[in-house]
């Protein structure tokens, strides 16, 4: 499997990527709504781990973006308010 996470904040962004890692998953991590777009748009990603608050865009509109360009990438939403503890 492979996991595009999708994630600003760098400690939130390395507590999960060490947690997929751990479970053998492989893990590609983006800053931004940009970054994001263009590498589900290049890569064969099994899975889109999304922040909604991205600082270039908001999570929501971005993947209402890959719906209406008919790109079907499971994606779970992060919750507001995570914290590297709770991961």
């Amino acid at each position: 499997m492979f996991v595009v996470l999708v994630e600003d904040d760098p400690y939130i962004a390395q507590s999960i990527c060490s947690a997929l890692d751990y479970l053998n998953i492989s893990v590609e991590h983006v800053a931004t709504a940009r970054a994001a777009d263009y590498f589900i748009r290049q890569s064969a990603v099994d899975l889109c781990l999304l922040d909604l608050g991205l600082p270039d865009q908001d999570g929501l509109e971005l993947l209402q973006q890959w719906r209406q360009d008919e790109i079907h990438l499971p994606v779970l939403v992060l919750p507001p308010g995570i914290k590297p503890g709770n991961v």
